[in-house]
């Protein structure tokens, strides 16, 4: 057989083939990818190039969801779960949940740190079997096995100066976990994430911290299940809440203002990173929300039922009805981000003030915040009854003047005096049960007794107050109203002017460390400075803890 082709043969043989390899090249990518470099001129394509992160899209649906869900609830129920999640805990919220219908909405007041294993599997069995929209508000902390919880709600909202997730392995559990029932715990946050559309890795490192990957290996290595997270990766998310979050199908635009602009920014989302190795992830109200864990973060109930659009609904606690304003009280918004002000900072110094403020204390508090610099944080250990005005109004200046970051540790009171320090510090932090306030002016007489001062005084001290306030992005009538019993404060949610009564006048106003956070006076809670530097991610940052001086020592003691 004769196998020689003739050359007019050879070559539509070859045209052939070339036509079928460009056909093919167009629609298989090489081996390689896509090359970057086309072999021809081409336009870009605007469309392509301003369409938004798979990821993003897959987060925004999500939400979506799960906001649009809740519009139909008839009336809002507000149930609390503090302290560890033991059994009488569970027993107390299954019986609250039992006496809510399913057309009514639940939000759950959570501030709760680890538990009991078999009770917090009850507690998330009670919030599963509700079939109303679910709302948990992190109003303080969620940490430990208590972190769990908030994967059963269709929408997480944090406070500021909230955290989620697990400070250490020590919270989970009253005893020391096993390796297997660790993992065990870990698979169950990352399937509660999965089912609830929300990133599964960022769940699982709540209980084990992810390795760092083997060489040649990706981070998969590292024991998350990047791949199959709705959140994290391209599609429509419907897997994610199809088996528990109750909603429409498919969503569609929400009439709700809030909602619409909450969905116009999560189409500019941009995929988050994996969390980092090495370390349990306790994350903060901005980060839950940047990371798509939380959905919103919120400071009080009021201003958390303004943004779902409850407003006009029944709002009960406890079976009584809560007060919520048509309108959202713009005094009472979070205007401090502790996190971004923390951010940066090279040194800690410590400045103790206690015992009575006089000018032995301010002349040590001057020579510190004169010597420190932009990148330090000067924190105030405060336990004072109060002083000298002149000698706290000379600290408040320095404060002011500072080019360090400033923190009022108040442990656990700050009254008069000390409280004008702390509105001057750029951070407030309470220990449980602190104290703010009781700054009207006295002078002591002869007799060694105190004695009320002249209206010139006192109207001096009340704009200082307020000044200082305002200077730090405070309320100033909360300030003049620790000052002057004669100032009523406005524009404060009902709940809190019928329990706190220095906001009405006659009454001085002295703040307990709960008060102060609902109304933002304080911006954080810790238990001590250990447990500032801890919740504040400052753990590798050197403390120096300052001391006076021979000179200012003897100041202090004449």
């Amino acid at each position: 057989m004769n196998t020689r082709l003739s050359p007019r043969l050879l070559a539509s043989l070859l045209t052939t083939a070339l036509g079928v390899s460009l056909a093919v090249g167009r629609c298989v990518a090489p081996p390689g990818g896509v090359p970057k470099k086309d072999a021809g001129p081409r336009k870009k394509d605007a469309a392509m190039e301003e369409a938004p992160d798979p990821a993003a899209e897959a987060l925004r649906k999500a939400r979506l969801d799960r906001l649009t869900s809740l519009a139909g609830a008839k009336r809002v129920q507000v149930v609390s779960l503090a302290g560890p999640l033991d059994e009488a805990a569970a027993q107390g919220l299954a019986r609250d949940l039992r006496g809510v219908a399913d057309d009514e909405a639940v939000v759950l007041e959570l501030d709760s740190v680890g538990g009991v294993p078999g009770a917090v599997e009850k507690v998330r069995d009670s919030l599963g079997a509700f079939k109303g929209p679910l709302v948990v508000f992190v109003r303080g902390q969620a940490l430990g096995e208590a972190a769990l919880l908030p994967f059963a709600a269709q929408v997480v909202v944090l406070a500021p100066g909230a955290r989620w997730g697990a400070a250490s392995q020590t919270q989970f559990s009253a005893r020391r976990m096993s390796d297997g029932e660790l993992a065990a715990l870990a698979e169950t946050f990352r399937e509660a994430a999965r089912i609830a559309g929300r990133p599964e890795d960022w769940a699982r490192a709540m209980v084990i911290a992810p390795a760092p990957p083997r060489a040649g290996q990706g981070t998969a290595a590292a024991g998350v299940a990047q791949e199959k997270t709705p959140a994290m990766q391209g599609g429509d998310g419907a897997d994610a809440g199809a088996s528990s979050i109750p909603g429409p199908e498919k969503s569609s635009p929400s009439p709700d203002p809030y909602i619409s602009s909450m969905a116009a920014a999560d189409a500019k989302a941009k995929k988050p990173s994996p969390p980092p190795v090495g370390a349990l992830v306790t994350l903060g109200a901005r980060e839950a929300v940047r990371l798509g864990l939380g959905d919103f973060d919120r400071s009080d109930l009021q201003s958390l039922v303004h943004r779902l659009g409850w407003a006009g609904k029944e709002v009960l606690r406890s079976g009584k009805a809560v007060q919520i304003p048509k309108a959202p009280v713009d005094g009472v918004k979070p205007k401090k981000d502790p996190e971004a002000i923390l951010n940066g900072t090279r040194r800690i110094l410590v400045i103790p003030v206690s015992g009575t403020i006089e000018l032995g204390l301010s002349s040590f508090v001057l020579r510190v915040l004169q010597k420190a610099k932009a990148g330090d944080l000067v924190v105030l250990d405060i336990d004072t009854f109060g002083g000298r005005v002149d000698a706290a109004t000379q600290i408040r200046d320095g404060l002011l003047r500072t080019k360090a970051k400033t923190v009022a540790l108040i442990n656990p009171r700050a009254i008069s005096a000390g409280a004008l320090i702390s509105l001057a510090c750029d951070l407030i932090v309470m220990v449980p049960g602190g104290s703010i306030g009781a700054a009207t002016p006295v002078q002591v007489g002869g007799g060694g007794e105190a004695q009320p001062v002249g209206e010139k005084v006192v109207s001096y001290l009340r704009k200082e107050f307020k000044a200082t306030a305002e200077a730090k992005g405070r309320r100033g009538d909360l300030a003049e109203a620790m000052v002057d019993m004669s100032v009523e404060v406005e524009d404060v949610p009902a709940e809190l002017k019928a329990t706190i009564s220095g906001l009405q006048k006659g009454k001085l106003l002295t703040l307990t460390t709960e008060e102060a956070m609902a109304l933002h006076m304080a911006e954080l809670r810790a238990e001590s400075f250990e447990d500032f530097v801890e919740k504040s991610k400052l753990g590798h940052v050197p403390v120096i803890r300052q001391k006076v001086n021979w000179a200012e020592e003897v100041s202090r003691f004449l």
